[in-house]
């Protein structure tokens, strides 16, 4: 008696490998800061601890994060002082101290700004942006910087005052400062502000 040949059971097919989630740097930032924590706290428990037995510690760290702000555009985001927002700036513009240009030229210094500095190479790069001849930049940066609303640190950077607008967090606001207090020759220079006052002749529109 025959018996059918017995069929050799199929080779198991090979496991698809598992795709690992993709990690943006800002989730590596939190792992490394968690990891980081931990690891102080540890390093404190052990010094406070030391010589008082080998009773063992657990340490639980937890780590919660806000949410990001969504903000318009790819610029990021500055922190403003509510005060010169809506105390200086706002009185001002309305009983024009200010010009438009004058205006428009520090707003454009606020946005363009990275870590409280404004890099700018050409002012006709401004003016072609802003849609304003040149000269009319020129003499709205002498303004804003008489009023010490930005600083002129060399030919083409700037630096805004940290007190009314700054891009970065506030360690570093601090450290810029104090660094433009100590550059402070006498009493009232950059970075105390100068709130523009009515103009001797009427402004120009421009």
């Amino acid at each position: 008696m025959t018996f059918p040949a017995r069929k050799e059971p199929a080779a198991p097919k090979p496991a698809k490998p598992v795709k690992q989630p993709v990690r943006s740097s800002r989730q590596r930032d939190r792992e490394l800061a968690e990891q980081r924590l931990i690891e102080a706290m540890s390093s404190a428990v052990g010094r406070a601890t030391k010589g008082r037995g080998s009773a063992p510690i657990s340490i639980t760290a937890t780590a919660q994060y806000r949410n990001p702000h969504l903000m318009l555009g790819e610029h990021g985001y500055s922190v403003v002082s509510n005060a010169f927002m809506s105390r200086v700036l706002a009185p001002v513009i309305a009983a024009r101290n200010m010009t438009p240009t004058e205006v428009a030229v520090l707003l454009y210094c606020m946005g363009e700004q990275k870590k409280g500095f404004v890099s700018i190479k050409r002012q006709q790069d401004v003016a072609d942006f802003l849609v304003l001849p040149r000269t009319n930049v020129s003499s709205a940066l002498v303004r804003l910087e008489e009023w010490h609303m930005i600083r002129k640190v060399n030919r083409t950077k700037l630096q805004m005052n940290p007190t009314l607008c700054f891009n970065g967090n506030g360690d570093l606001q601090q450290e810029e400062l104090t660094a433009a207090r100590l550059l402070q020759a006498t009493p009232g220079d950059f970075p105390d502000l100068v709130v523009p006052s009515p103009r001797t002749k009427k402004g120009s529109s421009s």
